[in-house]
């Protein structure tokens, strides 16, 4: 009889081969696909090294010069349709280190002299967590977050674990060609850039001296420590305090400014450094307060900025770990009151203590205490401690009450309908609760996590 089929054994027997063959092939395709894949990230990444060196170079010729690129700062590459993220930093104008992520590969390189070093056994496994940077550009801590705009975000921290924002582009001005004159009678270097006269400000004379050109453009070189009995800049000594608004620049470049000694003869005033500012950009300011702002009463009272109008914040830091004398009105630690003013990427650490004195209408913020007039705050953290003397028991932390009208918040104590508070925490293990107030709460350990900050919106 004539067989025309095959028989179910000789069915199985065929496909257990092919099954066999199958198993033997799978993972040698698997790897081609693999390969193929990593081919593809490294050929980004060649290209982003090339890419880097030839921006560098154009920049040079317009007179701009540039040491470090990164994926989410002004100086990132035109990559249309390339999913990664890098920092990159350049020595005369070559590349010397490139770290760079799709998501699923990365490769870090701390020393590169040749794009040749850039080989597939550079490629590894592992997503944008293992990006990382030379720690002599970007301060202390090992992972670059992201970079915005000439910050860098770190989660691991000399500063009790918080996160430190750093700056990345002190680099930015040419001090070559530095001229000298005198400003209020102290010597003072300065520099052109970009046809704008800069002052370099380098000792607690200068600092001082800030005074007498309330709308110059300065920088600070170094650390500085204020110990002569600083009165607050813009303020001058008639019958009265009279407040000048500070409407200048001024960009510490993450560089330390101590404050040893603050006037401290006059009450029912600003306090603050900046008593007050209009149209003024502060940036990049390390500021504290070893032994605390004042002693006496002020109205408005803050670290940095009593009160803010059309004033520019970002990357400052504010140090007040004593407790202060009493407010009368707003107080924060970065500012105390913000009117059409934005303030980002800062942070503040400290306690400020009030008492039944106050204005039944006073807002307290660990950032900033009262916010109006279309003001933002985003992308900042406080830790804060808030005191009171109600009752006539001094040095009592407030942790369940706030009398009155009062407002009290982690971040901002009050803020109308057209301001804004975003991605901002506060840390809850020393604020309890909130009257009002804004910004939420984090624990400390959780202040201390990248998971906390990784979702912030970096631009």
């Amino acid at each position: 009889m004539k067989r025309n089929a095959f028989t179910l054994v000789e069915l199985l027997a065929v496909i257990a081969i092919l099954a066999i063959l199958i198993i033997i092939a799978l993972p040698n395709v698997l790897k081609m696909y693999t390969n193929a894949k990593k081919d593809v990230f490294l050929n980004e990444v060649k290209t982003l090294y090339k890419e880097s060196e030839k921006k560098v170079i154009e920049e040079a010729t317009n007179g701009n010069k540039i040491d470090f690129i990164s994926s989410n700062s002004p100086t990132a590459l035109n990559m249309t349709g390339h999913k990664i993220q890098y920092c990159i930093n350049l020595i005369n104008n070559k590349v010397s280190s490139i770290s760079v992520s799709d998501g699923k590969y990365y490769v870090v390189i701390p020393s590169i002299d040749s794009i040749d070093q850039i080989s597939a056994d550079n490629v590894l496994e592992g997503g944008y967590e293992n990006l990382s940077c030379d720690s002599n550009n970007y301060g202390e801590g090992n992972h670059l977050t992201q970079s915005i705009y000439g910050w860098a975000l770190y989660y691991e921290s000399p500063n009790g674990g918080y996160p430190v924002i750093y700056i990345t582009d002190k680099n930015s001005f040419d001090l070559t060609n530095q001229s000298n004159t005198t400003l209020g009678g102290v010597s003072i270097n300065t520099i052109t850039h970009n046809g704008e006269l800069y002052y370099l400000v380098t000792n607690e004379a200068q600092f001082n001296a800030i005074r007498y050109k309330l709308d110059g453009k300065f920088l600070q070189l170094n650390d500085i420590t204020i110990t002569n009995y600083l009165s607050p800049i813009g303020s001058t000594v008639g019958s009265e305090w009279e407040s000048v608004p500070f409407s200048g620049y001024y960009n510490g470049l993450g560089y330390k400014l101590i404050v040893e000694d603050m006037n401290t003869s006059y009450v029912g005033v600003n306090w603050a450094l900046f008593p007050l500012t209009n149209n003024a950009i502060l940036k990049g300011m390390n500021v504290s307060f070893p032994n605390g702002l004042y002693s006496g009463s002020a109205n408005y009272a803050a670290g940095l900025v009593a009160v803010a109008t059309n004033t520019n914040i970002s990357g400052c830091f504010v140090d007040i770990r004593e407790r202060t004398g009493i407010v009368q009105y707003d107080a924060g630690l970065l500012a105390a009151s913000a009117s059409n003013t934005h303030i980002i990427d800062s942070y503040a650490m400290g306690a400020l203590e009030i008492n039944n004195f106050s204005s039944e209408l006073a807002s307290y913020g660990g950032i900033v205490g009262r916010i109006e007039n279309h003001s933002v705050v985003e992308r900042t953290y406080a830790v804060v401690e808030f005191f009171t003397m109600y009752e006539g028991e001094p040095n009592i932390a407030i942790t369940s009450s706030l009398t009155g009208q009062r407002s009290l918040g982690g971040i901002v104590g009050s803020k109308d309908t057209s301001s804004y508070v975003g991605a901002s925490y506060y840390d809850s293990s020393f604020l309890t609760f909130q009257k009002n107030g804004y910004g939420i709460g984090k624990s400390t350990s959780q202040l201390k996590q990248y998971a906390t900050f990784v979702n912030w919106p970096f631009r």
